[in-house]
């Protein structure tokens, strides 16, 4: 059927669709199959549906991270690992926890170069796009 290339938090993904029927799908992610449930859409008419036309040009989305050395979830999801911990030195762009939404793991990077001054979350830990993760000072 269809194949995209998703790339979530620098990285890549590539998604086929393999079957649609009614609200559900099975779909190839980097070659592991899925079987998916939309809730509040018919994915038959969603993927046999024209593309819109292309959207107004944006801005590319900025790394996690408030800036000031604040880090934010950027989409939620569950810690399920923590790289680095409180009085770590680290550099902008490293690594320090990751964080699983929809059955895919997603690193978190640090967005300054300094040391942890406060871990927020632990792993386990559901947490809400937008929440403070880690404080870098």
């Amino acid at each position: 059927m269809k194949t995209y290339n998703l790339k979530v938090n620098g990285n890549p993904y590539e998604v086929k669709i393999l079957s649609v029927s009614g609200n559900k799908a099975e779909v190839d992610v980097n070659g592991a199959k899925y079987s998916v449930d939309v809730e509040g859409m018919n994915m038959t008419q969603a993927v046999q549906a024209k593309p819109a036309a292309p959207p107004a040009q944006t801005k590319p989305a900025a790394p996690a991270g408030g800036g000031s050395g604040t880090v934010i979830a950027p989409m939620p999801g569950a810690v399920i690992k923590i790289l680095a911990k409180e009085g770590d030195s680290v550099k902008a762009g490293d690594t320090i926890l990751v964080i699983e939404a929809m059955k895919m793991e997603n690193e978190v990077n640090a967005n300054a170069t300094g040391k942890i001054t406060k871990l927020h979350v632990k792993v386990g830990e559901n947490v809400a796009q937008g929440a403070t993760l880690v404080t870098i000072g």
